[in-house]
């Protein structure tokens, strides 16, 4: 029960000091948008309609709000993660990681409220679908639910490792931004992961989200069963499992370093 209180407490209080923001509001309404229509228009001028990614045909549209669908729910994890170091600059953040809770409920907890955040999106991206009259092609149903829950549970422990980050460094927004790109650079939301050189599809390997955009892709746009998107799956469970023993750790660290010095301001 204490660790459901401790998840609950940081997902209300994120999700208070969060949701309603003009900040949030513009990364998930007004950012994808832009985005959407530059990945959109970078493919346009070529000849082909149908993408081939990985072995799934699917639309230029499809495989763009896709991609934008998995993107936003990543970034949702890094905004909400940097709520952490306003902790730190309120002289807060001492105060949360003293306490008796634990520390991966602590994370947890901010982690759903980005996944809650990412609800703004969600309503936009229906809007846009209803007026592009987007039509999903799903033949497993089983596939697509598999889909989605492996892709928010995935990228929840992601950015619960974000979030260790930016606690254990005060450098963390501006580490958050470096690797952003990158990140989506190599997980195949800009573009297909096969055409890459081959050192990029083996960094691709290790991310969760180039398994999640494949996914979603192949299961709502493609109508791939679950037989088919099998090793997929397995391959997104097991990087995710090996983010959470990475996150533990993480945590671990710093409990440690906090016991010693008894602070986290990191002069």
């Amino acid at each position: 029960m204490g660790l459901l209180r401790t998840v609950k407490a940081e997902l209300l209080k994120n999700f208070r000091n969060s949701f309603f923001t003009n900040y949030m509001l513009f990364f998930n309404l007004v950012l994808p948008f832009g985005l959407g229509l530059t990945y959109y228009f970078i493919y346009l001028p070529f000849p082909h309609e149908i993408l081939h990614v990985q072995g799934f045909d699917l639309s230029l549209l499809n495989f763009t709000l896709a991609g934008q669908i998995v993107y936003l729910l990543f970034i949702n994890m890094i905004l909400i993660g940097g709520y952490f170091t306003g902790e730190r600059l309120q002289g807060t953040l001492e105060t949360i990681f003293l306490t008796p809770c634990n520390r991966s409920a602590i994370l947890l907890g901010g982690s759903l409220a980005g996944l809650l955040n990412y609800a703004w999106f969600i309503l936009g991206m229906v809007f846009i679908a209803v007026i592009l009259r987007v039509k999903p092609q799903i033949q497993s149903g089983a596939a697509v639910v598999l889909s989605i829950v492996l892709a928010a549970l995935s990228t929840i422990v992601v950015g619960m490792l974000f979030q260790a980050f930016f606690v254990s460094s005060r450098r963390g927004n501006m580490w958050a931004n470096l690797l952003q790109e990158p990140v989506i650079f190599v997980s195949g939301i800009v573009f297909p992961l096969q055409y890459a050189p081959q050192f990029i599809q083996m960094l691709a390997s290790a991310v969760p989200l180039s398994y999640s955009v494949l996914a979603l892709r192949a299961s709502v746009f493609a109508g791939a069963t679950v037989s088919e998107l099998s090793r997929v799956f397995f391959f997104l469970t097991a990087v995710s499992l090996f983010y959470v023993a990475v996150t533990v750790y993480c945590m671990q660290l710093i409990d440690k370093k906090l016991r010693k010095e008894g602070t986290l301001q990191l002069f």
